[in-house]
């Protein structure tokens, strides 16, 4: 009965372990991008960004997505993907005002995907 107990226990705390390092996982991984991303905006912004900027943040963007993909679901990678690709595609054809509302929808995504994976009760239960 102790021994149940006991790995019952040890079961429950790998488990938790294995979440809260998940989540600090996809929390660093998005750190970076999401530092492109704001420096992206800013410039679109400003009117300073060039397509070179959008392809550089899309370059940062498949390097991580090949390892977010084990973590998080292939529909936000794939919207991720999406928006990324319009915002770029509107940056080559000089439409500033519709880049920025796709990279404004990007800093959002990354603001709120990685609060997904955290350990908390609402991601529990």
């Amino acid at each position: 009965m102790t021994k149940n107990i006991i790995s019952i226990f040890a079961s429950a705390l790998f488990l938790f372990l294995l979440f809260l390092t998940e989540a600090l996982f996809v929390s660093h991984q998005f750190e970076a991008f999401k530092t492109a991303l704001h420096s992206l905006y800013y410039k679109i912004e400003d009117g300073s960004a060039t397509t070179q900027d959008g392809e550089s943040v899309r370059t940062l963007w498949r390097a991580q997505k090949n390892v977010l993909h084990v973590f998080i679901p292939h529909n936000d990678v794939v919207r991720m993907d999406y928006y990324l690709g319009e915002a770029v595609s509107y940056l080559y054809s000089g439409e500033y005002v519709l880049a920025l509302a796709k990279a404004e929808v990007l800093v959002e995504i990354c603001e709120n995907l990685p609060a997904t994976y955290k350990v908390s009760p609402e991601n529990i239960f």
